[in-house]
């Protein structure tokens, strides 16, 4: 069990997991996106909820787990807090590929939203290992 999965079971940090999303694509994905399992997970921590659209990669099979999502969203938003810049720096994306913008924008919506849900315990998740 991952540092990540022990801390949503000590934290109760649950997942309602349903397959598709309502996420509309404008042409633009990758063959991986296009060809992924849509999800959308509504995360639920102490009180509050966090709905999120999610993908997994064909050769995963079953459900994400509320480790799984927590540790991308956690990942999206530190990513969506760095600027624009940065996040091109980091992960070798040009910062004329408007692939990259819309990807750092997404990342950015995201993370006022994460912080919001998970509150105090933000860092404690983000440092988590999965």
């Amino acid at each position: 069990m991952s540092e990540m999965e022990r801390l949503c079971e000590r934290m109760n940090v649950r997942a309602d997991v349903s397959y598709g999303n309502n996420v509309r694509t404008d042409g633009t994905e990758d063959d991986w996106k296009r060809n992924a399992n849509p999800w959308t997970v509504r995360l639920k921590f102490q009180r509050r909820t966090l709905t999120v659209p999610f993908w997994t990669g064909v050769a995963c099979e079953g459900e994400p787990s509320a480790a799984d999502v927590l540790n991308c969203v956690c990942s999206d938003t530190r990513s969506g807090e760095m600027t624009f810049s940065e996040f091109c720096s980091e992960f070798g994306s040009d910062d004329d590929s408007r692939s990259a913008e819309r990807t750092w924008r997404a990342c950015a919506a995201m993370a006022p939203r994460v912080r919001r849900f998970l509150g105090d315990e933000f860092d404690t998740f983000a440092g988590a290992e999965h």
